[in-house]
């Protein structure tokens, strides 16, 4: 079934629901970050590693900043200074607010990006600023990047959002911890180095 309007859509992960949907990057899977039941599906469905956590994928980067823990002066002036690269296609892997749920911050570690599409934000704020998120597609296969394979996956996920088409890249993923990119995509290592100086 697919899901024409927001506010359907809002009200599917709001009750526990799987949402498949295109970001900025590739398609995702979508959960609502506090429904524990909902995140044990979503491993479950993609054969996932349960120490493999999901990213939160956050309305704005007031959101992003805020489900970090800031407390260290070097992770936030870095934080805030990558931060000029959202919305986009990076994943900041970075301290965690302590409440967040486990399954969000394995080791006290949470994955943070705010998507560039603007449909997405708005579906992120309708269901509370923002959202466990996951790629389309079992562990260890590519991401679905179209709405076609999309359709071919149906079996993991309840319902289907298309907004528009997603650009078919995934995000570069970089541990602030670390200092270093766990993950190539958009956002190349140069351009991280260079704001971080």
């Amino acid at each position: 079934m697919e899901f024409e309007i927001l506010k359907d859509t809002v009200n599917a992960i709001k009750s526990g629901k799987v949402v498949a949907l295109p970001t900025d990057t590739v398609w995702g899977l979508m959960v609502h970050p506090w429904d524990s039941a909902a995140l044990e599906r979503l491993y479950q469905l993609k054969n996932r590693q349960t120490d493999k956590p999901f990213q939160c994928l956050c309305a704005s980067i007031d959101m992003a900043l805020s489900l970090s823990d800031l407390a260290r002066p070097d992770t936030k002036q870095d934080l805030e200074r990558l931060s000029t690269l959202w919305p986009g296609a990076l994943t900041l892997l970075v301290p965690a607010r302590a409440d967040l749920p486990e399954r969000l911050q394995p080791g006290g570690v949470v994955g943070l990006r705010v998507p560039h599409f603007s449909a997405v934000q708005e579906l992120l704020e309708g269901v509370g600023g923002f959202a466990a998120c996951t790629s389309l597609n079992l562990s260890g296969e590519p991401p679905v990047t179209t709405l076609e394979d999309a359709r071919k996956h149906s079996q993991l996920y309840d319902s289907l959002w298309y907004p528009g088409p997603s650009s078919g890249q995934a995000s570069t993923v970089y541990n602030l911890l670390e200092r270093r990119v766990v993950r190539q995509g958009e956002v190349t290592e140069a351009q991280i180095l260079e704001i971080l100086g």
